[in-house]
């Protein structure tokens, strides 16, 4: 008998936001923001959170390499089909 291994559900950072009822344009355009504000072109004049308050400071460009992540997440990744996600069947040996 031939052992199938069961595909692994993609997890909220390796999907699509769109996948998770976001619209597409939405998260493409999150992206972007993200990118501006930290390229940053005022030099520091425009900060969120000021980079000198400790640990807090680092939060707001965190922030906005996951709005990156995820925009080039749903351009690369949005418009693959889903993957369908099969579980094997109960082992008749396996106790509840």
């Amino acid at each position: 008998m031939e052992m199938k291994t069961p595909i692994q559900k993609p997890g909220f950072f390796t999907s699509p936001l769109s996948r998770h009822g976001w619209p597409r344009w939405l998260v493409i355009v999150m992206g972007v923001i993200g990118i501006l504000y930290i390229l940053n072109p005022t030099a520091g004049l425009f900060e969120l959170l000021p980079d000198n308050l400790p640990i807090v400071g680092n939060l707001d460009e965190g922030v906005a390499w996951m709005l990156i992540w995820f925009g080039l997440t749903e351009i690369f990744e949005g418009r693959k089909p889903n993957i369908i996600v099969e579980t094997p069947p109960a082992s008749p040996w396996e106790e509840d």
